[in-house]
């Protein structure tokens, strides 16, 4: 049981930059028009075979008690995609879901990060993985 939760401990990386979090398997990330600032989070897909898919669900809860609205959203680097249904207005008390896809088309470390901007908050998922035959 001990080798098995410190494989898991070390699939999950943190780096040190301020605020950032390692993400877990379907988190709630809370989102309050008090938290303005850049929220970043870090999800590690482990290995993986080239051109499979590994895939990662992440909810984003507002408590707040103001609506936020969605501005854009943008993938930057390669071998990883993502997803949403953070459209248009995000009001208290509701969620929405962003799903993280790592599909590697050639050997090697793979790392990517996907942005997500309201209103009130941008929320950055930085993704990384390893691809082998």
């Amino acid at each position: 049981m001990k080798k098995l939760i410190i494989l898991c401990s070390l699939m999950f990386t943190t780096f040190a930059v301020a605020e950032v979090k390692t993400i877990s398997p379907e988190i709630q990330i809370e989102v309050t028009e008090e938290k303005n600032a850049q929220q970043q989070y870090n999800y590690n897909f482990g290995v993986i075979p080239v051109n499979a898919r590994a895939r990662h669900n992440v909810r984003i809860n507002n408590t707040g008690n103001r609506p936020l609205y969605f501005r854009d959203a943008a993938m930057y680097g390669q071998g990883f995609g993502a997803g949403h249904n953070c459209w248009g207005v995000l009001n208290p008390r509701q969620a929405c879901l962003v799903t993280l896809d790592f599909i590697p088309y050639w050997e090697g470390y793979h790392n990517a990060q996907f942005a997500i901007y309201f209103d009130q908050a941008q929320i950055f998922f930085n993704m990384s993985g390893f691809a082998r035959r």
